[in-house]
């Protein structure tokens, strides 16, 4: 069994899945990427999905943000909005990529190809075209790989009115710049990474799970917004959160029972910049990881049990004392079925496919109503599957 892990983007709220890895990493030892095979990620899941790739440590990661997300988020309160309204945007995206850059350490100068395992990192193009940065293969157009991992990290982290765009000088032989790959509609990147994994690369559904982390939702307000600042902010939110719902029933249609989820509630809503609730969200996931088993969720499911060994066959030899063999009943001749016909008692019924077991702490349901206590999920099954399931998806930009 191979595994996929996917990570949403949130921002500050990337510390709720950074939990979760150190957890992980506890219970199963050495790095994330030792248990995977392929990593995806938009935004703050694409900072965490190069960081996963490179082999830093989980704790090192949660570390991060907890103390240098300041180093990044900078200037705040009024400082910010002022910046926004005259340039755009509140961020210097040089920050981000400083700090990632430290991180990473002698992977900052990696290209994707080099990574070891499989990662996809999205982010949106000014043309509004959605990229996928993967390993160059011979299933893809070989046209994303030797992209640097950071410069696709910090632009899938871009969030417009946060953060300014970011130009990369060797998408596919073009100088081309980048938003966050949320505003694409991957926030959720979970359907994108079983795209690229079993129609670009060599990975195969019957035999691959994924693990879907998130960064917290919490229930939108009917409240209108007021004021020019609030609107652009609920504009952006909404935008990139609603992409989040049909990804996840997208790929329970196409490839049923192969994700396990986990998406807590939120306290409160939370900002992609509020650093002020960073104590909140690291008991969020902290509460979060003490619910995984991840050696359970990264177990191979059970073999399924033999088929029963057939029966004697019947005898068709001669009878005692060459007398007549066993009595037969001819077979019957083509024509109307005879009424009220009772079916054989001893006819097998016909053995069903073992279904794939799934982890027990998962859940289906949409966004707004994720499970925060991890509960099992039962995979959609709707008759909107019905012929799409080997519908090959289209290829989009950066395949």
């Amino acid at each position: 069994m191979r595994y996929i892990l996917s990570i949403r983007g949130g921002g500050i709220r990337g510390i709720i899945p950074a939990c979760c890895l150190v957890k992980l990493e506890s219970q199963l030892g050495g790095l994330t990427r030792d248990h995977i095979a392929y990593c995806a990620g938009t935004s703050t899941g694409a900072l965490l999905t190069a960081a996963v790739a490179a082999g830093i440590p989980a704790a090192d990661l949660l570390k991060v943000y907890t103390d240098r997300s300041k180093q990044i988020f900078v200037p705040t309160g009024f400082r910010a909005d002022t910046k926004l309204v005259t340039e755009g945007y509140r961020y210097d995206p040089n920050n981000l990529r400083d700090v990632l850059a430290s991180v990473l350490g002698a992977a900052k100068g990696w290209t994707i190809n080099d990574c070891p395992i499989g990662v996809m990192i999205t982010a949106t193009a000014m043309n509004g075209h959605n990229w996928y940065f993967v390993k160059d293969n011979d299933h893809n157009a070989k046209s994303t790989g030797s992209v640097k991992l950071l410069d696709a990290a910090v632009a899938s982290a871009c969030g417009p009115t946060y953060f300014d765009h970011w130009t990369i000088d060797n998408v596919a032989g073009k100088r081309m710049c980048f938003f966050d790959g949320g505003v694409g509609g991957t926030c959720n990147p979970v359907y994108e990474a079983c795209v690229e994994a079993f129609e670009f690369d060599t990975l195969q559904p019957a035999d691959t799970r994924v693990i879907a982390l998130g960064t917290g939702y919490y229930p939108g307000s009917n409240n209108p917004p007021s004021g020019l600042l609030r609107v652009v902010s609920w504009a952006v939110g909404t935008l990139i959160d609603t992409s989040e719902d049909w990804a996840d029933e997208a790929v329970d249609r196409q490839w049923p029972k192969i994700v396990t989820r986990f998406n807590p509630l939120l306290p409160s809503d939370i900002g992609e910049d509020e650093l002020s609730a960073i104590p909140a969200l690291l008991e969020v996931g902290q509460q979060l990881a003490a619910t995984l088993d991840w050696k359970q969720l990264l177990a191979p499911p059970p073999e399924p049990a033999p088929p029963p060994p057939p029966g004697p066959a019947p005898e068709t030899g001669p009878g005692p004392e060459g007398g007549p063999g066993p009595e037969t009943t001819p077979a019957p001749q083509s024509g109307p079925a005879p009424q009220n016909e009772a079916k054989p008692q001893d006819e097998p019924a016909p053995q069903s496919e073992p279904a794939a077991t799934q982890p027990a702490r998962a859940s289906s349901s949409p966004r707004p109503g994720d499970s925060t206590e991890g509960t099992a999920s039962a995979a959609r099954q709707s008759s909107a599957s019905t012929g799409r399931r080997s519908q090959k998806p289209v290829q989009h930009a950066g395949r």
